[in-house]
């Protein structure tokens, strides 16, 4: 478990459930689904990703990392968000969300992973076909950025997508691969159970749905997966989903990703798009990831 000793003493002090967290972070998602299934009491300390104050002295202090979300716990500073939905369902009473047998057990296990795993290649995803018109910076905010945060992979990240050049395609085209072999992994899985956790709802369930709407936005290709669409429907009828996920999202950001979405499928350079053009080298690169 991901415990860290922050350096501020007065996050040492904090007593309660405090989550520093941004709006639409699908990794904060993840978190607070846990917090209001769980029914427990937290408060919150929003980080714009868009301003950049998870690259200030003041919150590096409380993450080295520079990411969200990051939970405190009576002074406890528990990180990585698959990680911290692990320690609040052992931590705290209200619905069981870990699985009881030992063979969804083992799947919660390989599954959390899994979704950890396939973080960097979604990041590039959501960037490249969702956040390019508004997430881009110029050289003087990428030098800022890069003097704040600690985290030189996540310096790089940036300053790669907001290059002239953005991600190379073979970057891209890897990225689909992986979320094909994702997607194919999920609809199997759903073909034996109702859901992602086994026949009750859980903690695998959470960690997936906040990628797989995210999808959604980018108008990715979902016809080969009916049963994960079916899954997806579901979740979004539970009231936590609503109040983790849809209460966050603005009108204002939803319709830009509508507008964006659209212009690129007119361009033909839409994640859809992308994905039937390089088909053939995306289904051996994704048979290739499962065979390892």
């Amino acid at each position: 478990m991901p415990v860290i000793q922050t350096v501020r003493s007065d996050i040492q002090e904090l007593r309660g459930v405090h989550l520093y967290h941004f709006a639409t972070s699908n990794c904060s998602q993840r978190v607070r689904f846990v917090l209001e299934e769980k029914g427990i009491q937290w408060e919150s300390h929003h980080i714009s990703l868009i301003k950049c104050e998870n690259a200030t002295p003041e919150f590096i202090a409380i993450n080295p990392k520079g990411v969200v979300p990051v939970l405190v716990h009576d002074g406890t500073t528990v990180i990585e968000s698959n990680d911290i939905i692990q320690y609040l369902d052992s931590y705290f009473d209200g619905p069981r969300l870990s699985p009881t047998k030992e063979l969804d057990q083992a799947y919660l296990k390989t599954s959390l992973e899994q979704s950890s795993k396939f973080q960097a290649a979604f990041k590039l995803l959501m960037h490249e076909f969702l956040f390019k018109p508004v997430r881009r910076m110029n050289a003087d905010e990428l030098s800022e950025y890069e003097r704040g945060t600690r985290n030189k992979e996540l310096a790089a990240f940036m300053r790669e997508f907001s290059s002239a050049k953005g991600f190379s395609e073979s970057k891209i085209i890897a990225a689909i691969a992986e979320a094909e072999c994702v997607l194919r992994n999920l609809e199997e899985r759903l073909a034996n159970s109702h859901w992602l956790s086994g026949q009750e709802f859980g903690l695998a369930d959470i960690s997936w749905v906040v990628n797989v709407h995210r999808f959604s936005h980018m108008r990715y290709p979902m016809e080969s997966y009916p049963r994960v669409g079916a899954w997806l429907g579901r979740m979004r009828s539970r009231p936590a989903y609503k109040q983790a996920i849809s209460k966050y999202e603005s009108n204002r950001a939803l319709t830009l990703f509508r507008v964006y979405t659209f212009i690129r499928q007119l361009r033909k350079t839409s994640v859809g798009s992308m994905l039937e053009k390089n088909r053939s080298e995306i289904k051996s690169v994704s048979v290739l990831e499962t065979n390892d």
